[in-house]
């Protein structure tokens, strides 16, 4: 059959011409299925695009969020579970992920500097651990404040290798270069350190230097605050002096079984002969008084089992407590189990009025010739102290009334008691061990 010139493919041929000019462009979008946001099993239909831009900056912050390595990026079930999510995904290189992950920490680096701005004061704690593996020292800057909205920030500032020595002055110029950095060099509020000799003198370098700057308040009175959890733990230490060598005998047993899995395995073998649940034996952190009452505790209950695997293994004989040792020991565990909560010392009704009104006159303000904030607020019907009470809840319903003293209240109330970026060198130990440094 023929068809003649005027038949009506002309309209078909204009068709596969535009599908041709349109055919894999990515400029359509594609169809999805999307839940809703009800408990329903419904779902809608909605328009996908996929965005590789925006896929690699939600893997650098997953990589960065979860600690892993670069090349986990590059492994088979990555990449797997990237294709089975999406057909469109791109496999992207480790040295690609390392680009976006420094890219995501310097975008997040200066969301954090824009928001220091608006921050009146800032605390600062800061601790310094020479790891034994390495031989580096390291050096950890926390800030701490209240913000706006009466919400407690705690942000690491640096988390850097500090060259020996590790003298004050050393460590005083560590953390100015860190305060530039940051611009927060006249918002400091405290430093909270432990007692180390080399902090004293940093104290009193940083304290002349911001002297000098008139930026502390009320003549830096609060600028050095004392880390109380060191203090505790050097009355706790002091407390098992009588019982130090009993200490270190339970420690030298407990890396001596854990040294070999055949010890671990025939120590679990006699625990569980005895009945005993079936768990590791701690060993402490001698900076971590709690962890010794940890470590003591449990080598309570394997009191029979010592006896028992001591006749199995010579060498471990030297590790056996006596009877007396071991009641010496459980009076060591109760006494260091002491719970610093407990400890509550009745306090005079504060007469802090030469720096209420200091703080008032740093401040821009007047001092009223009436009754002051400060008389109204000790005015006030003491709260009964509770475990469900939340000060700054108190203060941020209390802010209107006390506009001053809220201020002032934002400032002591962000003060850590203690140097905690110290726990973060401690839970690695616990995690990872020397090699991890």
């Amino acid at each position: 059959m023929k068809l003649g010139s005027s038949g009506c493919t002309t309209t078909l041929n204009r068709h596969v011409d535009k599908c041709k000019r349109t055919h894999g462009q990515t400029s359509q979008a594609t169809l999805q299925f999307q839940p809703s946001d009800s408990v329903s099993s419904e779902v809608t239909l909605g328009n996908f695009k996929y965005d590789h831009a925006e896929m690699r900056k939600v893997i650098s912050h997953y990589i960065l969020v979860n600690e892993l390595p670069f090349r986990h990026v590059e492994t088979f079930m990555f990449d797997k579970v990237m294709r089975t999510a999406t057909p469109f995904w791109q496999k992207i290189s480790r040295h690609v992920v390392k680009k976006d992950c420094v890219s995501t920490y310097e975008i997040e680096k200066n969301k954090l500097r824009e928001m220091l701005k608006s921050v009146r004061k800032i605390n600062i704690t800061t601790d310094m651990w020479t790891s034994s593996h390495q031989k580096i020292g390291y050096m950890v800057v926390t800030g701490h404040w209240i913000d706006s909205d009466w919400k407690l920030n705690m942000r690491v500032l640096n988390f850097c290798n500090v060259p020996p020595p590790h003298s004050g002055f050393v460590i005083s110029e560590a953390l100015l270069k860190c305060f530039n950095e940051w611009g927060i060099i006249d918002k400091i509020g405290t430093l909270t350190v432990d007692n180390a000799a080399a902090n004293d003198v940093a104290l009193r370098c940083l304290k002349q230097t911001f002297s000098a700057r008139r930026s502390l308040s009320i003549d830096g009175k609060m600028f050095h605050a004392r880390c109380c959890a060191h203090i505790l733990n050097l009355c706790v230490q002091d407390g098992l002096d009588p019982t130090q060598e009993i200490v270190d005998q339970v420690r030298d047993g407990v890396k001596y079984i854990a040294a070999s899995e055949s010890r671990r395995i025939k120590f679990a073998e006699i625990s569980m002969s005895l009945g005993l649940k079936c768990k590791k034996l701690i060993l402490d952190v001698s900076t971590r008084w709690n962890s010794t009452y940890n470590m003591l505790s449990c080598a309570i209950e394997f009191k029979n089992v010592f006896l028992i695997y001591s006749t199995a293994d010579q060498g471990f004989r030297d590790y056996v407590p006596s009877a007396d040792d071991w009641d010496r020991r459980y009076e060591s565990s109760e006494m260091s189990s002491c719970d610093a909560n407990s400890m509550y010392e009745q306090r005079e009704t504060p007469k802090g009025l030469n720096d209420y009104e200091s703080f008032i006159r740093e401040s821009g303000g007047i001092i009223e010739p009436t009754k002051s904030e400060l008389e109204e607020y000790l005015s006030e019907q003491i709260v009964a102290p509770s475990s469900k009470f939340d000060v700054i809840a108190w203060w941020k319903g209390n802010s209107a009334k006390y506009p001053i003293l809220s201020k002032m209240a934002s400032d002591v109330l962000s003060i850590p008691i203690s140097s905690f970026c110290g726990g973060i060198f401690e839970f690695l130990l616990f995690e990872f061990g020397e090699k991890f440094f």
